[in-house]
């Protein structure tokens, strides 16, 4: 049986707080961004805003085609700020 977490999904990514987290590693002092940090979102988005152009037409559309079925689903059914379930999505 499949959790349904829309709610819980779109609670989480309406706080803005959420995009400035990090989670504490193995060391006291080494902290890494969460899923939804800002710095992870902007990481992601350099490849796709500056190498968008010179892929071919078809890993385009099939990159939004990926991204028209990945994203409900992960909102519908994804942990939270688990976003390497979209890690499919890179072209």
């Amino acid at each position: 049986m499949q959790e349904w977490r829309l709610l819980t999904n779109l609670q989480f990514w309406s706080q803005p707080t959420n995009y400035f987290r990090f989670a504490r590693m193995f060391s006291p002092g080494l902290f890494a961004p969460r899923g939804g940090n800002l710095l992870i979102v902007f990481l992601l988005l350099i490849p796709s805003r500056f190498g968008w152009k010179h892929l071919r037409e078809e890993i385009r559309h099939a990159t939004v085609l990926l991204a028209l079925a990945y994203v409900p689903l992960f909102l519908f059914f994804g942990c939270i700020d688990e976003t390497r379930a979209l890690a499919p999505l890179s072209p």
